[in-house]
């Protein structure tokens, strides 16, 4: 059962990653019709899998976190279930609690499925990223260009970012910083000079895909989580942190000296750009949040609320209207008592993760390299609707499951409440003392 977790699971990140259905317009190539994306072909499996383990396993518990991911869930199909929005709230239903318990359930197992999770994140980062290269070098994405020229369209001037697999550059960039801290994982467990090599390639050809995304936001999580690693690690291995990161300054130094007429190029026609259309979006937001700010507007209607609230002189030259920040879309598109939840969902996992590294268990590396998933995805959903792109969704939920399936293994449970905190065995040795006795 853990093994056929796993299939769904890996299998579930590979679709995601491998066709952008969420910014292809139209019916799909290969596929004919949006019925059959390969999403939605995946749909029921992980819906009776991941009733299998919920219910058939148990693997829900009465604790905090599972109130809050069920209640937020559930309050998203609830919300939308009358509308437009009604079998899209039903798919992230299914791939959200199906992710979450199905990493939540080999975790707290033997975890014996883990590390092939892990080699399948880092196969899909390498994959990804190697035809990213190819899509920078030819200037196009040949194989998805013309399916997403609509909801990603070239710049007239400047340069071609690469999507990859992912379509659009910010989320493939917001991707790659997420799936990183897997890809180092399987590097320093692999036990094999061969296993050693394709971690470190696939690590080295994700650094140099994100530097092409040209995604200001992925370049600055980046380096805020390389530091912080890197101060965490310094005490422990000072030697391996000084050659990672003198490697890792030296090689963006180079990149930013041979393509420093591309940077400059990309600097000066997207940035101002960039950063007023997304003023312009969150004033827009904050007024359809002012105006529905119990319900919102509907899952899926974000776009059309910002372009009711759009300046139409700015929209002339701004084609496309999202959100552009994941919190303030909740809100807008599922109210107040969503964005509650989903705050307090983030506040209970994150709390979860810094016990377990202070717990110092057998899963610490784990442990840390899904707290950096997750904190990336986190800081880059400030500046676009990342956990409405499926991949950037899914690799969210499966990073929170093994950290919320470590926590249960390695911290010891809460005491019942009114039971004593003094240790079992101590009346047993108040009860020796009184008899003059020593314990054995």
């Amino acid at each position: 059962m853990e093994t056929a977790a796993a299939v769904v699971l890996s299998a579930s990140m590979a679709a995601a990653v491998l066709y952008p259905e969420y910014y292809i317009t139209g019916d799909c190539p290969v596929f004919g019709t949006t019925v059959f994306q390969p999403l939605n072909l995946l749909l029921p499996v992980v819906a009776v899998s991941a009733a299998f383990v919920m219910v058939g396993r148990k693997i829900v518990k009465p604790a905090l976190l599972d109130g809050i991911v069920i209640m937020f869930m559930t309050f998203i199909v609830l919300r939308n279930i009358a509308g437009s929005g009604a079998f899209l709230s039903i798919k992230y239903l299914v791939f959200g609690l199906g992710i979450f318990y199905l990493a939540v359930f080999i975790t707290t197992r033997s975890g014996s499925s883990l590390p092939g999770t892990v080699w399948v994140l880092a196969a899909l980062t390498a994959a990804t990223a190697l035809y990213g290269l190819a899509e920078y070098g030819l200037q196009s994405n040949i194989i998805f260009q013309q399916y997403i020229q609509e909801s990603v369209r070239e710049p007239v001037r400047g340069l071609h970012r690469i999507g990859s697999t992912l379509a659009h550059p910010v989320a493939y960039a917001a991707f790659l910083v997420q799936a990183a801290p897997f890809c180092v994982l399987a590097w320093a467990r692999a036990g094999s000079r061969t296993g050693q090599t394709a971690a470190a390639f696939a690590t080295v050809v994700a650094g140099l895909a994100l530097f092409f995304t040209y995604s200001k936001g992925s370049w600055m999580v980046a380096a805020i989580l390389a530091g912080t690693t890197a101060l965490l690690l310094i005490r422990h291995n000072r030697r391996l942190v000084v050659i990672i990161a003198g490697a890792t300054l030296t090689t963006a130094l180079l990149l930013t000296a041979v393509f420093w007429q591309e940077i400059n190029l990309e600097t000066e026609t997207r940035a101002e750009e960039s950063v007023a259309g997304r003023l312009y979006s969150w004033r827009a937001a904050a007024e359809g949040i002012r105006e529905n700010p119990l319900l919102g507007v509907g899952l899926g209607k974000g776009t059309e609320e910002i372009g009711r609230h759009f300046d139409p002189e700015k929209r002339q030259f701004l084609y496309m209207l999202p959100v552009d920040n994941y919190y303030l879309s909740v809100f807008l598109e599922n109210g107040i008592a969503a964005l509650a939840l989903l705050l307090s969902a983030i506040t209970v996992i994150i709390i979860k993760g810094v016990a377990c590294i202070r717990s110092r268990g057998p899963q610490m590396d784990l442990t840390v390299a899904a707290l950096l998933s997750i904190a990336a995805i986190l800081m880059n959903a400030f500046t676009f609707d990342a956990l409405l792109v499926w991949p950037n969704f899914m690799l969210f939920w499966l990073a929170a499951g093994i950290l919320y399936g470590i926590s249960r293994k390695d911290l010891p449970p809460a005491p019942a409440k009114g039971a004593s905190l003094r240790p079992a065995c101590s009346h047993n040795q108040d009860q020796a003392a009184r008899n003059g006795k020593k314990e054995t």
